[in-house]
């Protein structure tokens, strides 16, 4: 890969320094997005678990792309549904600043051995 910086003429750059960049290759947006750990079932069958006023219901999804992070739902869910997921990390702190900020501040989290995710578009 070959990457070109152009240098404003109006700054000096001092020998042996070094640098780190971000690239994005790719970009999605307005996506629904859920954490891995609310997912599922089988490969062929994923499901997700929704918060309901009945109670918790096992829902299907259709998957589309994933960071081992965060999974896009392209079918099965809808902005604002709850999503249920087991994991101890719903309650670490520090787990739950960095969804935060990968998130854009727009997810809400629950505490205990589980916890429950409200989903957002993204």
């Amino acid at each position: 890969m070959r990457v070109q910086v152009e240098i404003p003429e109006n700054l000096r750059l001092r020998d042996g320094l070094s640098a780190v960049a971000g690239l994005i290759l790719e970009q999605q947006l307005n996506v629904l997005l859920v954490p891995q750990q609310a997912i599922f079932g089988a490969f062929d069958a994923p499901i997700v678990r929704v918060q309901t006023e009945s109670g918790i219901m096992e829902r299907p999804v259709v998957l589309g792309n994933s960071d081992d992070f965060w999974t896009e739902v392209k079918e099965g869910l809808v902005e604002g549904d709850r999503i249920v997921m087991q994991s101890s990390q719903a309650a670490d702190p520090f787990a739950d600043a960095i969804r935060r900020f990968r998130s854009g501040g727009n997810t809400t989290f629950g505490g205990g051995s589980g916890g429950s995710v409200i989903i957002r578009g993204r």
